[in-house]
């Protein structure tokens, strides 16, 4: 039997940041609403293709587990819990159980997602005033994602569930709204490691190539810019310079940075400078 003339798309495509998300997280599920009575995250795929997380790992401030051979379909969720959990969710949402589901914290903890290389796909610090209620932070209500297309824009792109049953686990949030980020980032402070050395603070999450880059910094006193700039993981709202030179005591320096943006494209204005110097001894008065 001759099979007649068939054909199937398929396509190859390796995730970058954010193509996948942390999008609704169960930290504490008592006093239980209706949902079931256990912790999970939801991850979101925001592209048109199917993702493979075979080797990726989904991690708290303290475990680190590795997400088996599985994919998620584009403009799709899945859910993740312990492996003892699966079968508490219905069969028609995508459900993945973890054998070291980390515990969630229920007034905060850090929530990370890297690929099979290591590298950051998604990076959260939550705490209890995300859910902007002091009723539902006490239990049985889960954090959405407002916008997933503005992924790191913190406690501003998050709040309770809407739904009566505390949750959407599987299907699209109930808060879904535009809620576009349009605030450059801002230069907060710098202060110096080492006598090479100097960290930058930035008000939010800065967009990691802009951020490497070392023509984007300059310091004054014939300074000028940094041998290398390296974005910090896992928040990349601090980046660490190295420059060629030790800088010296009783002067104070200025830095000022161009050209960095916020990982929603907005780059940074006014407040691109800061002034620091060598920490000296205090004395009497």
């Amino acid at each position: 039997n001759m099979m007649l003339p068939y054909s199937f798309p398929f396509a190859f495509y390796n995730a970058t940041q954010y193509d996948v998300v942390i999008n609704e997280i169960m930290a504490d599920p008592e006093p239980q609403v209706q949902l079931p009575n256990v912790e999970f995250v939801e991850l979101y795929n925001r592209t048109q293709f199917p993702i493979s997380l075979s080797g990726w790992k989904f991690s708290d401030a303290s475990t680190t587990v590795t997400i088996s051979n599985v994919a998620i379909l584009s403009d799709s969720f899945m859910v993740l819990c312990a492996s003892s959990n699966v079968d508490s969710f219905s069969q028609n949402i995508q459900v993945v159980g973890l054998s070291s589901f980390p515990s969630l914290n229920n007034t905060g903890d850090q929530l990370s997602l890297q690929d099979n290389y290591g590298n950051l796909i998604h990076y959260i610090s939550y705490d209890d005033t995300w859910y902007n209620d002091n009723i539902k932070k006490n239990g049985g209500w889960t954090l959405e994602m407002i916008d997933a297309t503005n992924p790191c824009s913190g406690k501003g792109n998050w709040r309770a569930s809407q739904e009566a049953a505390g949750g959407t686990p599987g299907r699209k949030n109930s808060v879904v709204a535009f809620n576009p980020d349009t605030v450059p980032p801002k230069l907060l402070r710098a202060v110096l490691e080492d006598s090479i050395t100097l960290l930058l603070y930035f008000s939010e999450t800065i967009n990691s190539s802009t951020g490497s880059l070392p023509a984007n910094y300059s310091v004054d006193n014939s300074v000028g810019v940094p041998a290398a700039a390296q974005p910090v993981a896992n928040d990349f709202n601090t980046v660490r310079l190295k420059f060629p030179q030790i800088f010296s005591r009783g002067i104070i320096y200025t830095i000022t940075v161009s050209n960095i943006s916020d990982c929603s494209g907005n780059t940074i204005g006014l407040f691109n400078s800061v002034r620091f110097a060598i920490p000296d001894s205090v004395i009497p008065g």
